[in-house]
């Protein structure tokens, strides 16, 4: 969202991520590839990656964005799981019905970032734009976007950390495992600001 110093980790479950919960075999998709991309990261061919197929999906995706956001650059991503290397790949949860929520959760907390805030609330246009403004997709796809933000609640998050990088690559995997949906997607991840996380807070408060 901004070049700015960044101090917080925004997360939305949208409204078909709210309340979205995992099979078995999807949470297994999901543990696995993380733990494919985190080797890819720290150096094993894509070759030999039993889920290359998200993996090179996840890295296509960063490097389309990488050229508008200096956060998406893969080799600070490479950098930051290095320094995660003894920090351990705990299990995701593996019961079928476990909440899309939970599961973020877990790996954020795995990843070193402590939760502060969360509320679940219906969004606005106002709060839309400032989420969105920045997208490359949006102005283009604008009716549809709005139209499917405002069809039900979504969960706002805030945590802190230091891995903003891995949470990103995070949720560009989640969004791959999970859903074919280009533009309406589960799961909204990004860094900001102190000010950008108060303006949007703000901006829930306002009823249109």
């Amino acid at each position: 969202m901004t070049d700015a110093p960044l101090s917080a980790l925004l997360v939305m479950l949208k409204p078909d991520g709210d309340l979205r919960t995992c099979t078995s075999d999807e949470l297994r998709r999901l543990r696995d590839g993380w733990n494919d991309l985190l080797a890819w990261l720290r150096g094993t061919d894509p070759d030999d990656l039993s889920h290359a197929d998200l993996v090179g999906a996840v890295a296509q995706k960063a490097g389309l964005r990488m050229v508008r956001f200096a956060e998406y650059d893969v080799r600070s991503w490479a950098r930051q799981a290095v320094a995660l290397i003894n920090s351990g790949t705990p299990d995701l949860p593996s019961n079928d019905g476990t909440p899309l929520q939970e599961v973020i959760s877990a790996r954020l907390t795995n990843l070193g970032f402590t939760r502060e805030g969360a509320t679940r609330s219906w969004l606005n246009r106002v709060t839309i734009e400032l989420l969105y403004r920045d997208a490359p997709k949006f102005d283009d796809n604008r009716e549809l976007l709005v139209g499917h933000l405002l069809k039900g609640p979504v969960t706002i998050q805030h945590w802190r950390g230091e891995h903003h990088g891995l949470a990103l690559a995070l949720k560009l995997l989640t969004r791959r495992a999970l859903s074919s949906a280009q533009l309406t997607n589960l799961v909204h991840i990004e860094s900001v600001t102190t000010g950008e996380l108060e303006l949007i807070g703000k901006s829930l408060e306002v009823k249109l």
